[in-house]
């Protein structure tokens, strides 16, 4: 959490802006300009930081690495989603789902007991 802080993107802004001003073939238009781009891809209109909306799903899976490690396998772990609120559950097509938890599973090395 405290790499998403504001005070330390504030800092790590300051850096940033110091080491290039003293560059002199950067315009400093162009540098405002692209904070300017950085900044609403980073945070919302209330500035607090913006989610994907795989965010809480992987927040689950962590949370509950434990009780998911022990599911029989993705089929599992969408059900699982599904009563907590984090999929809702009309997907166009169920292995796709099951696919794309699947590879969310591998991405952060979450296996299932065979």
């Amino acid at each position: 959490m405290e790499l998403n802080s504001q005070d330390k993107m504030d800092a790590t802004l300051r850096e940033f802006l110091a080491k290039v001003s003293k560059d002199e073939d950067t315009s400093p238009f162009e540098i405002t300009r692209k904070v300017e781009i950085a900044r609403e891809n980073t945070f919302d209109k209330s500035g607090c930081l913006k989610e994907s909306q795989l965010v809480p799903i992987y927040r689950e899976m962590v949370q509950n690495w434990i009780k998911i490690e022990n599911m029989s396998g993705p089929k599992e772990l969408v059900i699982f989603l599904t009563e907590q609120k984090l999929l809702n559950g009309t997907s166009k097509s169920p292995t796709g789902e099951i696919t794309r938890i699947a590879t969310m599973c591998s991405r952060i090395g979450l296996k299932f007991r065979l």
